[in-house]
């Protein structure tokens, strides 16, 4: 586990701070990056207009919607969205959220520039969805533009000030230009927000160890497993604290537990060695 910043390398699919994708029902999820926040949107009365296109166009249009809100493929996701746009029949709110989520659909394929012209269009329309300026934030760090995504989270965090997402990518911002006290207090309030979810304990362990507070570190690092004891990479970090505090013998048995959950860490352990050779 690298403690030198916030952002990390993304998985392929659902990278941390997966942006919030707009869906008709509430749900929280985030792998790495994920906290999807309801829409409000009822059902697919709202995307109908007062004239429903003629039966066979409905069942695409419905089939593009259900695409838009939830495709594993983003480019097939981004091609939904567009015929969404492109048909004429959205109404005004539910076309800022088919902007919106075609800019993550961007994202996922490191279309910085194309995303945050949707997520410009999204707000455009609607103003007050913290979402997509949460959204917009992430697009700006990619593009290593910390105060730009700082500027997005803080308009984020007028509308919605108890959204934990908007504290905990503030935090990432917030250590990426070097303002470490003011990033740990957005961690905190991260996970004074949701003291059940392991990302924002493991956000916080990871700043805690660029401090070179270790002992703090552990104390988050022993947070997120106890709510998942299968988190090797909690596990592997609790070890290299362990091993910069010369607890050699508990350093060497978290590494090797870490080893066990993900053999895909010694892997980068040995790939790490050979370039040191």
């Amino acid at each position: 586990m690298s403690s030198t910043g916030p952002w990390g390398e993304r998985p392929p699919d659902q990278p941390e701070g997966e942006p919030p994708r707009r869906k008709p029902v509430s749900r929280t999820a985030i792998a790495v990056l994920i906290s999807l926040i309801a829409s409000g949107v009822a059902g697919l009365g709202w995307l109908l207009s007062s004239k429903p296109p003629k039966s066979d166009d409905q069942r695409r249009f419905e089939a593009d919607y259900q695409t838009c809100i939830r495709s594993q493929s983003a480019e097939t996701q981004r091609a939904a969205c567009t015929r969404l746009i492109e048909s004429g029949w959205l109404t005004k709110r539910d076309l800022a959220m088919v902007y919106n989520n075609r800019g993550v659909a961007h994202w996922r394929l490191d279309r910085f520039d194309l995303a945050l012209a949707d997520y410009e269009r999204s707000l455009s329309i609607n103003p007050d969805d913290p979402e997509t300026y949460v959204n917009k934030g992430n697009a700006h760090a990619f593009r290593k533009e910390p105060h730009a995504a700082l500027a997005s989270y803080g308009q984020a965090m007028i509308i919605a000030p108890k959204h934990p997402l908007v504290h905990r990518n503030m935090g990432n911002a917030l250590w990426e230009i070097g303002e470490l006290e003011s990033a740990l207090k957005s961690y905190d309030k991260a996970v004074a927000l949701t003291p059940k979810e392991t990302m924002p304990y493991a956000q916080r362990a990871r700043l805690l160890m660029h401090m070179k507070r270790y002992d703090d570190a552990i104390a988050d690092f022993d947070a997120v497993l106890r709510l998942d004891s299968r988190d090797a990479q909690a596990r592997y970090g609790r070890g290299i604290c362990w091993e910069r505090l010369g607890q050699a013998a508990k350093a060497e048995a978290d590494y090797a537990e870490a080893r066990r959950l993900d053999p895909r860490i010694a892997e980068d352990e040995r790939a790490r060695s050979a370039k040191t050779q």
